[in-house]
């Protein structure tokens, strides 16, 4: 029998429903990787890799009672909602900063805007590999999204002990990033907030974050 070739990558063609199968990826072959709108494209996971992104070990899967705020680690900003953008403030301008965690089971979570009832959202492609971006310059914007009936508004809390957790989407397994520095003073007011975005790692400690009942 003639060996079949490994399957790095796949074509699915959307409107036919069938697959062309490739033995490299796009960051093999970069710059071959042309756009089409009748395609998808998907890679192969690792099993090395899937152990890194597809499991959860330190997930917390708790209640959370009550309204919290998420406080940067190293940016000192609390996630904020302001319309369907969520960025990062110095203060909880109107109560915009504090949120319901919503247990939605198997160590899933959705965030609800206490104010506006917007849910946390994660935009963008699937990141490939921690650190594959090489940075949050290009990152996607985090959102707010009226519905938390989509995958992409659910999360896991990860633990990373003293008190610090990663916000992950379970979709695309991007972090809540905050960018910006600490504030000097009080801003008084939101009018020109610093982005989060979603990152595909946690770079100097921008996506870590305090989880502060009030």
């Amino acid at each position: 029998m003639k060996q079949q070739p490994p399957c790095r990558s796949i074509n699915f063609a959307k409107t036919q429903s069938r697959c062309q199968l490739n033995n490299q990826t796009k960051g093999v072959k970069s710059g071959v990787l042309a756009s089409d709108t009748d395609f998808n494209y998907y890679e192969v996971v690792p099993a090395a890799l899937q152990s890194v992104l597809y499991s959860s070990e330190t997930a917390v899967n708790i209640a959370f009672q009550g309204k919290y705020a998420m406080r940067n680690v190293r940016t000192q900003r609390l996630i904020f909602s302001k319309g369907y953008k969520i960025v990062g403030t110095d203060h909880n301008y109107y109560n915009f900063a504090f949120w319901k965690i919503i247990n939605v089971g198997e160590g899933r979570y959705a965030f609800e805007n206490v104010k506006n009832g917007r849910y946390l959202y994660s935009d963008g492609d699937e990141i490939s590999d921690r650190g594959c971006e090489g940075g949050a310059a290009e990152a996607p914007l985090c959102l707010g999204s009226d519905s938390k009936d989509d995958d992409h508004a659910l999360w896991r809390i990860i633990d990373k002990g003293d008190e610090k957790y990663l916000i992950e989407s379970v979709v695309n397994f991007r972090y809540v990033f905050s960018l910006g520095e600490p504030p000097v003073r009080r801003q008084e007011g939101y009018t020109n907030p610093l982005k989060c975005v979603l990152s595909d790692e946690n770079y100097e400690n921008r996506a870590a974050w305090k989880i502060v009942r009030h």
